[in-house]
C-alpha cells in the first residue's frame, strides 16, 4: 500500500496580491470575494495575515494602504502620503480649485453643464461640498454613520452651485448613482408612519476609510475664513474619530 502525502496547497504570493489589489482598485472599492482568496497564507493564518503582509510592501512602494470595511464587505486604498492623502488634494490645497475660491457664489460658478461636459474636477468639488455639507450639519460626536442629511437639502446644495437635475440624478440620487455605486455616499431610505418613503443620505464607506474628517473640517474654516476654535472642542473630536479610521495626524 502507497501512502501518498497529500499535495500542499499553493498560495497566491504577495505580489500576486499587491498587482491584484492595485488593478482592482483602479475600478473603485474592491469586493471581498476578488481578493480575500488572494490574501489566504494557509495554515494558523487567516486573510487578515496576507492582508498585513500586502499592506507592510504596498505602503513601503506607493505610501498606500489597502483598508477593509467589514460592513459593506468591500476593500479600499487609501492614500496615506502627507501630500496627496485624499482623492481630493485639489480641493484641500487652501481651499480652492484652480486658484479658485469654491465658496465665491454665483459670481465664480460655471454655467450649468451637461454630463457629458462635467469633468472629474466637477464631481471633485461636487463631492467635497456634499461631504462637507453632511458632516457639518449633523453632531459630529455621533460619527459618521450618523451624519444624516435630508435628500431636499443636498439637492438645494446642488443647485445653487448650479448643477443641473441630470447631473444630479446620475451621481447622486437617479439609480445607480455614481457616488453611490462608488461608495463615497451612502442612501437611506426609510418609510414613515404614512408609509411614504423618506431618503437621506451619509458618508459611504470609501469616504468613511479613505478621507480624513478632520482634514475636511480644517479646510472647511478656510473657505469659510472661520477661526477653528469657533467649532469648540471639533478638531479634538475629529481627531479621535480619524484614529480610529486609521488616520495619523
Amino acid at each position: 500500500m502507497v501512502i501518498t502525502e497529500p499535495a500542499e496547497i499553493k498560495h497566491a504570493s504577495v505580489g500576486d496580491a499587491v498587482l491584484a489589489a492595485l488593478a482592482l482598485s483602479s475600478k473603485g472599492p474592491i469586493k471581498e470575494a476578488d481578493l480575500k482568496p488572494l490574501l489566504n497564507r494557509g495554515r494558523f493564518k487567516d486573510w487578515q495575515d496576507g492582508l498585513n503582509d500586502l499592506n507592510a510592501a504596498i505602503t513601503h512602494a506607493f505610501g498606500t494602504t489597502l483598508v477593509h470595511d467589514g460592513p459593506s464587505h468591500l476593500f479600499f486604498i487609501r492614500n496615506d502620503l502627507y501630500h496627496i492623502r485624499e482623492e481630493l488634494t485639489e480641493l484641500f490645497l487652501d481651499g480652492s480649485l484652480d486658484g479658485v475660491r469654491i465658496d465665491d457664489g454665483p459670481a465664480t460658478i460655471n454655467p450649468i453643464l451637461d454630463y457629458e461636459e462635467f469633468s472629474e474636477d466637477d464631481k471633485k468639488g461636487l463631492l467635497f461640498a456634499l461631504l462637507t455639507s453632511i458632516m457639518m450639519s449633523n453632531n459630529i460626536e455621533m460619527g459618521h454613520k450618523h451624519w444624516l442629511v435630508d435628500d431636499d437639502i443636498l439637492h438645494k446644495l446642488c443647485k445653487q452651485m448650479k448643477v443641473s437635475d441630470d447631473i444630479i440624478k446620475k451621481l447622486l440620487s437617479g439609480y445607480n448613482a455614481e457616488f453611490i455605486r462608488s461608495g463615497w455616499i451612502r442612501k437611506v431610505e426609510e418609510k414613515d408612519a404614512n408609509q411614504d418613503v423618506n431618503i437621506r443620505y451619509t458618508w459611504g464607506p470609501r469616504a468613511i476609510n479613505t478621507i480624513s474628517s478632520l482634514t475636511i473640517f480644517k479646510k472647511y474654516c478656510i473657505i469659510n475664513k472661520q477661526s477653528e476654535l469657533e467649532f469648540g472642542n471639533y478638531l479634538e473630536i475629529l481627531k479621535k474619530l480619524d484614529e480610529k479610521c486609521g488616520f495619523s495626524h
